[in-house]
């Protein structure tokens, strides 16, 4: 059934900007408050102004983008308090996903993961930092994919945006302690727990990792720098 529903997926223009859009905001090319002119993007993109505002409120659903009244679209910032809740939030349900997809991980979904380990190593000996952290957060979103829940896969791409953002922010910084040769280690236990079907051990290593990213993030929003 999923094979049959991504073949019908057609992709549109309001696709395209808002991906387009999303991408410049993660990897800091729009800063924080700067205002999304709709004519500009419409222009850019080669559409009219309608799938651009379209795009724009799919991305304030994300809270990557404020819409305000009167004024229109600005990127949002993504304080350290609401990347706290995304956090705990996934420290929480995380694990349970992971949990209720274990049973069901055949070869075929194995292999998935040893591919965005893949890239992450790949993205690591360019020194891609953008790259390495798409792989890793698709690596985890695998969990969810996999879990049986649909509720669980929405949660996750609702959250995953304003944690990618903070991530992008604060990964040269964490790279300067763990090389990202080292990061994409972290994940061998993961594979180790799922290749030995052991929920206990799959539960313990995923809340270890998060709790390491999270971490990281407290101790560097503290930093003087």
């Amino acid at each position: 059934m999923a094979t049959t529903s991504h073949k019908l997926f057609r992709r549109t223009m309001v696709d395209d900007i808002f991906d387009e859009v999303r991408r410049r905001i993660l990897v800091g090319e729009l800063p924080d408050g700067e205002q999304l002119r709709q004519l500009e993007l419409a222009q850019e993109m080669g559409s009219s102004q309608g799938p651009v505002r379209q795009a724009l409120e799919r991305l304030s659903q994300e809270q990557l983008v404020m819409a305000i009244p009167n004024r229109g679209y600005f990127v949002a910032h993504i304080s350290l308090e609401q990347a706290r809740k995304a956090y705990e939030l996934r420290m929480l349900l995380e694990p349970f996903a992971a949990l209720q997809a274990l049973p069901a991980i055949t070869g075929e979904h194995r292999a998935r993961f040893d591919g965005e380990l893949d890239a992450m190593r790949t993205a690591a000996r360019r020194n891609d930092q953008a790259t390495f952290i798409d792989a890793d957060f698709r690596f985890h979103g695998l969990f969810y994919e996999f879990s049986g829940y649909p509720l669980l896969a929405r949660f996750w791409e609702l959250i995953v945006a304003q944690m990618r953002k903070i991530v992008s922010v604060t990964i040269p910084m964490q790279t300067r302690r763990e090389p990202l040769e080292t990061i994409a280690d972290l994940h061998l236990p993961i594979l180790d727990a799922i290749d030995r079907q052991d929920g206990g051990a799959l539960d313990n290593v995923l809340r270890e990792h998060v709790e390491h990213v999270w971490t990281f993030i407290q101790e560097e929003s503290r930093s003087p720098n």
